[in-house]
């Protein structure tokens, strides 16, 4: 061993075990102590036990420094042959921080410095540690270019790091803790790979800035995340990559941002990430097995993350916690799948929400994308987003609002687009039947305001201001009906075009047995639609009913008649012709009519509860036919129409369809238009 003085206090270069040892025993504050290269393994002769436990190198001064004699970045090292290996043999720790001796046990800033040196065979409290520390923001470990391999700890213990540690550049990997133990323990990790670990769990309050964490095994902990938060937790450009955990991987942080979560496995009934925020985050192909688990859970804010073919039980990202107002602000949400719970299981292949009074929670999901999700073996509910509410005398839709997002090709048996949703200006296409490919309804127990509906229907919903269109023949309700609408249903300024329900009596409203009439339709337009007006089944009840108010019905046939309304009758039962005194049209018109079905055009007229409201208008002079500029089925200025509607409870503030004034000069038209155009020569003089 030689000593010599330079920038620090006193330089030691060492050789052995014994000389290693001694410049330990005799360094000073400031010290810096060189282990040439080769390999330094500890024996019996080296223990020192002080009662607690057992340690090979015990420090007691301020601010030393141990570096083996090189420069190279461990990347470049030949594994289990790196240049400077401390063996500890397993006989105990290898390096113990000593605070307990000192006046103020958080005082000093730096105790201890490790570089470019390897550690292996540490066992009791790990390779190395600070004692009777409490104070966070201290760091009393700090390691550079290190690595720390096989090594093991006791219960409760850390295998490489803990109290207040800092590694940058280092490798952690093929250590093995008991299942109440850690790997790292308060400690921060910049640039660092931490890999292959196992046994329990890969550390606490640990904050990581750049690091690859990735073939970790926690599966023998079950009740504790492979990652817990502890009183700190933060996650910055990091990879998590096949990681495997009984209980999940990320438990409770603060802070995830720009990090990758990908092929991780969990196999309880928890989360696999739980936080309070994530942004520009990747989750792919994690896999939750349990049927009560899901992908991530808590957080309070999601920006910009993608989630991509995940598989969970009861959604991909799931919030059932009180109080929080959660958001998730440009996510996507692709192929991700759920495992089936049956009926009686509601899904959530995008985002899964339960409210109820004691836990009033919701979330808003702004510009999000949510395509191709569905459940593995035809489950039941929310291809997308499946939410159910259970707070006395608020509405079904409280806990979620979706403004601005896309829905397209979900599937799941029913309510393949979105359950128990508040939908603004959103785009639903393509949702559909898991099984056969033939589509259902878009949303259920939802309201959708100023949404584009291709290809779906709507159950026991309320729509203003909504286009559907383009529903093929196949499309079903939520009780696996051919319909448009099903149900409970308030549609108010909506257009119904080109939907092609013929087969197998498709209807624009259905309803079932044990299920009774109750639907309003006001300033609704139907137009070149292939289908019946109504169905209804034998033994349904008619207790309530179907209104039509100031609708329009243009250029529809069904399967017998080339008609724009008709009735379907249930072909398990007889006619029942007196349930038309259930459906009332008032100020509703259609263009043309042929007999059939058992129906006539006077029996519409004159059995309804109000008589004598619906009318024929042949022509009703569209813009389509004179105006290009204006919406296709919106009416002329010299439509018969115009000003003809019933202005119930209709105020200043309403739209129609393309966001225009509903009220004009007092008076509403026919339709979901409201004609804004003015007759030729017209003037508007402005002072």
């Amino acid at each position: 061993m030689t000593c010599a003085s330079g920038a620090f206090a006193t330089e030691w270069n060492v050789s052995t075990v014994a000389a290693l040892t001694n410049a330990v025993t005799q360094a000073m504050p400031g010290d810096r102590i060189i282990l040439a290269q080769g390999k330094y393994t500890f024996t019996d002769e080296w223990m020192q036990d002080d009662g607690t436990g057992k340690n090979l190198l015990v420090i007691t001064n301020d601010n030393i420094t141990i570096e083996g004699a090189v420069e190279t970045p461990r990347s470049t090292w030949t594994d289990q042959d790196e240049p400077v290996i401390v063996d500890g043999n397993g006989l105990g720790s290898i390096i113990k921080v000593d605070q307990s001796n000192r006046p103020n046990q958080n005082s000093a800033r730096n105790r201890l410095t490790l570089k470019h040196i390897t550690f292996t065979g540490a066992t009791y409290k790990g390779a190395a540690f600070a004692d009777g520390v409490t104070d966070a923001k201290y760091d009393f470990v700090k390691c550079t270019n290190c690595v720390f391999r096989q090594n093991t700890c006791s219960i409760g213990s850390v295998t490489a790091v803990s109290n207040w540690g800092e590694l940058r550049d280092c490798l952690v990997t093929n250590n093995v803790t008991t299942t109440s133990s850690y790997v790292l323990r308060n400690a921060n990790a910049h640039g660092c790979d931490i890999v292959g670990n196992s046994g329990g769990k890969l550390w606490n309050a640990v904050c990581a800035f750049g690091c690859k964490i990735a073939i970790n095994d926690s599966s023998a902990v079950s009740n504790g995340y492979m990652c817990d938060k502890g009183s700190r937790g933060t996650c910055e450009n990091c990879d998590f990559r096949e990681n495997y955990s009984s209980r999940g991987i990320i438990g409770y942080f603060d802070f995830l941002n720009e990090c990758l979560f990908e092929d991780n496995t969990n196999t309880y009934g928890y989360a696999l990430f739980v936080a309070t925020a994530a942004t520009n985050c990747t989750f792919r192909r994690n896999m939750s097995t349990a049927l009560e688990s899901s992908i991530a859970q808590g957080f309070k804010s999601l920006y910009n993350c993608t989630f991509e073919e995940n598989q969970a039980g009861k959604g991909i990202v799931y919030l059932y916690d009180n109080g929080i107002d959660a958001v998730a602000e440009g996510c996507t949400f692709v192929s991700n799948k759920l495992y089936n719970r049956g009926q009686g299981g509601n899904g959530g292949g995008g985002i899964k929400v339960v409210r109820d009074a004691s836990h009033l929670c919701t979330m808003y999901a702004t510009n999000c994308t949510f395509k191709w999700n569905s459940q593995l073996t035809g489950g039941y509910l929310g291809g997308a987003i499946c939410a159910t509410n259970s707070v006395s005398g608020e509405a079904p839709w409280a806990a979620v609002t979706a403004i601005d997002c896309t829905f397209s090709s979900n599937k799941t048996s029913k309510a393949s687009g979105v359950l128990g949703v508040y939908a603004k200006k959103c785009r639903f296409a393509g949702n559909s039947n898991g099984a056969n490919n033939t589509y259902n309804n878009t949303a259920w127990l939802s309201r959708l305001e100023d949404c584009d509906i291709h290809g779906g229907g709507l159950a026991d919903c309320v729509a203003d201001r909504c286009r559907i269109h383009d529903a093929p023949a196949g499309n079903v309700d939520e009780r696996g009906e051919f319909c448009v609408f099903a149900g409970r249903t308030s549609a108010t300024n909506c257009l119904v075009e080109r939907c092609d329900l013929n087969l197998t009596f498709g209807c624009l409203y259905f309803v079932g047995t044990g299920y009774q009439m109750d639907a309003e339709f006001v300033n609704c337009t139907f137009a070149t639609n292939k289908m019946y007006t109504f169905r209804y089944e034998g033994n349904c009840s008619a207790t309530n009913g179907v209104r039509f108010v100031n609708c329009l019905f243009n250029g529809n046939f069904n399967n017998y008649t080339s008609t724009d309304f008709g009735t379907c009758y249930s072909t398990s039962s007889s006619p029942h012709p007196e349930w038309l005194e259930s459906y009332s049209f008032v100020n509703a018109y259609y263009g043309k009519f042929t007999a059939g079905s058992g129906v006539t055009a006077d029996q519409f007229a004159n059995i309804t509860n109000a008589p004598n409201t619906l009318a024929l208008c042949a022509d009703p002079k569209f813009a389509k036919d004179g105006y290009s500029a204006a919406p296709y089925w919106s009416l002329m200025y010299n439509s018969p129409l115009v000003g003809k509607g019933d202005t119930l409870d209709f105020s200043a503030g309403d739209f129609d369809l393309a966001g225009r004034p509903r009220l004009r000069d007092g008076r509403i038209d026919i339709g979901c238009y409201e004609c804004w155009l003015n007759p030729p020569g017209f003037m508007l003089l402005v002072r």
